[in-house]
C-alpha cells in the first residue's frame, strides 16, 4: 500500500475546516448578490453608491487577509477562526437593524474583515491537516467547498428575496453564520508550533 493511501485525508477536524469555509462562503454570496439591489429599494441608494456598498465587503477583506497572518502568529489559529466566527454573527445580524445606508458602508466593510480573518484562518488550518503525501488531492476537495459555496449562496440570496423578503434572508444568512461558529468551535486546528515540532 502507498503512503498516499495509508495517509488518512478525511479526518473529523478536515471535514469540519471544509463545511466552515462552506458556510463561509454561503453567508458570503448569500449577501452579496442582494446587498446593491437592497441599497438601492430600501435606502433609494444610486445604482454606483448601491454598487460601492456591495463591493466595500471585498476591500474589508483584503485588509483582513494582510494581517492575519500576525495575528494567527499572536493570538492563535483557533483562536482568530472562533473570534471572527464571532463577528460573523453579530454583523450578520446587524443586517436586521436597518440602521441606514451610512451605517451599513461601515458594517459591510466590517463583515469584510471578519469574513476575511475567517477565510485566511480556515484555509491554513485546512492545509495544515491535509497529509504531505495527499496535500494536493485535499487542497482540490477543500476549494470544493468555495466552489459549492459560491453555487448555493447566490442562488439563496435571490431566492429568498424574491419569495420572502430581505428580512428572511438576512435571518437565514445570520442562522448560517451561527452555525459556522459552531463548527468552527468544535475543530482542533493545529498550531504553527505544533507544526514545527512534527517536523
Amino acid at each position: 500500500m502507498s503512503t498516499a493511501a495509508q495517509a488518512r485525508l478525511w479526518t473529523k477536524d478536515f471535514t469540519l475546516g471544509t463545511l466552515v469555509n462552506f458556510l463561509l462562503m454561503v453567508n458570503y454570496y448569500g449577501l452579496m448578490v442582494v446587498i446593491a439591489d437592497y441599497a438601492m429599494k430600501t435606502y433609494h441608494a444610486s445604482a454606483s453608491v448601491a454598487g460601492s456598498a456591495a463591493s466595500i465587503f471585498i476591500i474589508g477583506a483584503l485588509i483582513a487577509r494582510l494581517v492575519s497572518g500576525r495575528a494567527m502568529d499572536r493570538v492563535g489559529r483557533k483562536r482568530l477562526l472562533v473570534g471572527g466566527a464571532v463577528f460573523e454573527v453579530a454583523f450578520s445580524l446587524l443586517y436586521l437593524s436597518g440602521l441606514g445606508l451610512a451605517p451599513l458602508f461601515a458594517l459591510r466593510l466590517l463583515h469584510g474583515i471578519a469574513y476575511g480573518a475567517c477565510s485566511t484562518t480556515i484555509g491554513t488550518i485546512v492545509t495544515a491537516l491535509v497529509p504531505d503525501s495527499r496535500k494536493g488531492e485535499g487542497v482540490g476537495y477543500y476549494m470544493l467547498s468555495v466552489t459549492l459555496g459560491a453555487a448555493i449562496g447566490p442562488f439563496l440570496g435571490m431566492f429568498l428575496t424574491q419569495s420572502a423578503g430581505y428580512r428572511v434572508l438576512f435571518v437565514v444568512t445570520a442562522a448560517v453564520a451561527v452555525l459556522c461558529l459552531a463548527v468552527a468551535a468544535a475543530l482542533k486546528a493545529p498550531e504553527a508550533s505544533d507544526v514545527r515540532r512534527e517536523e
